[in-house]
């Protein structure tokens, strides 16, 4: 099976979709396999027009084709943005990224950054202070993930001879 690894760059909404080698069944002996593929995506907020809430759906086991739709569950709520980097070789990749594309067929980025922006007020408390989300505080994280199965493939971009760690920040 090839892994899947995709990253669907939206501006400040991208969808990810990866496979993942640790699912748990949750229940016995049900119809479901360890390695499955997960998705994570920003969507409307079902009661709060104009907000975004970050969600998370998991295939009981990888799906025939990526058109599927796996039942989604909300990770995080009040989201602004949500972004995902792929690490090229030599820099942090702006672009999509697709394992089931030609161009990136067999090559897993060996990193990824995740960038989230949340409104430090949730839409109920924004109303009863009369703002609306343009003037709304937000909230900033940024992580660094290490896949580590991806050591076995070849990178997009040859590495660059010694670290520039301006790059990892940036």
């Amino acid at each position: 099976m090839v892994p899947v690894f995709k990253v669907d760059a939206r501006g400040d909404q991208d969808e990810v979709w990866i496979t993942v080698t640790n699912h748990r069944a949750l229940r016995r002996n049900s119809y479901e396999s360890d390695v499955t593929v997960v998705v994570y995506r920003l969507q409307d907020a079902p009661n709060s027009p104009g907000r975004k809430h970050l969600y998370r759906g998991v295939f009981p086991r990888v799906p025939e084709s990526l058109r599927e739709e796996p039942k989604f569950q909300v990770v995080a709520q009040d989201i602004k943005s949500f972004r995902v980097r792929p690490w090229q070789g030599d820099d942090w990749s702006r672009d999509s990224w697709d394992t089931t594309n030609r161009n990136f067929r067999n090559k897993i980025p060996h990193m990824v950054k995740i960038e989230i922006e949340g409104f430090a007020l949730d839409d109920e408390e924004t109303k009863l202070r009369g703002q609306d989300d343009s003037n709304v505080p937000t909230l900033k994280v940024s992580t660094v993930v290490l896949l580590p199965t991806a050591v076995t493939f070849q990178e997009l971009k040859n590495r660059a001879a010694s670290v520039r760690w301006d790059k990892f920040g940036g």
